[in-house]
């Protein structure tokens, strides 16, 4: 994200959960969500009417909830691959594995805090979190990609609908991970200047 914010030619503040900083946490087979729901809750009490925040998969959800719950208003909100629609969730192999069972990442490596992750945490996910039902934003856009591999587009495209989000659907690269859009590569620069610097 930090390169992402300098392509934009912006200054950034950035924020990362603590697992970052504690990449052992995530060996813990639960216990996530509430730990992540209190460390974003803290840090979105410095947002306000005039700022701008670019969230990316698991911290879009996060971010978005916990400004839902605040009553925090924002000025601009990008929403790149936001995870709240899942392909699947549970399927009858994975019903019977435990949550310490370990599901690998295919992400590079320099862009996790692990390369595994327990099974636990993706069910967190899928239980606890919550869609908004009212923006959190003046204007909010979201970007994915058409073949992310990990959410449902159409399901992510109709609740921007909803709730009168702007969309855009990105179609390239033409090869995997599609989840990955943090990369400024992958992205349109101009599009996302153009959101950010416009006054309406």
């Amino acid at each position: 994200m930090l390169k992402l914010a300098h392509a934009l030619n912006r200054t950034p503040v950035l924020h990362q959960l603590n697992d970052h900083q504690n990449p052992h946490l995530l060996t813990r087979p639960s216990g996530h969500w509430q730990r992540w729901k209190e460390d974003v809750q803290t840090w979105v009490t410095q947002l306000n009417q005039d700022s701008d925040l670019i969230a990316y998969s698991l911290s879009a959800s996060l971010i978005l909830q916990a400004l839902s719950e605040a009553d925090i208003q924002i000025r601009k909100l990008i929403l790149l691959s936001p995870s709240l629609f899942f392909r699947q969730q549970e399927t009858i192999f994975t019903k019977f594995l435990p949550d310490t069972f370990m599901i690998p990442s295919f992400n590079h490596p320099k862009k996790n805090c692990r390369a595994y992750l327990p099974l636990g945490l993706y069910r967190e996910l899928w239980r606890e979190q919550k869609l908004i039902t009212q923006p959190v934003a003046s204007e909010t856009l979201v970007m994915i990609h058409r073949y992310d591999e990990l959410l449902d587009v159409e399901k992510t495209k109709h609740w921007a609908k909803q709730l009168n989000l702007d969309y855009l659907q990105l179609n390239t690269p033409l090869l995997p991970p599609f989840h990955a859009t943090y990369d400024p590569k992958r992205l349109p620069l101009l599009r996302l200047e153009k959101f950010i610097n416009s006054n309406t």
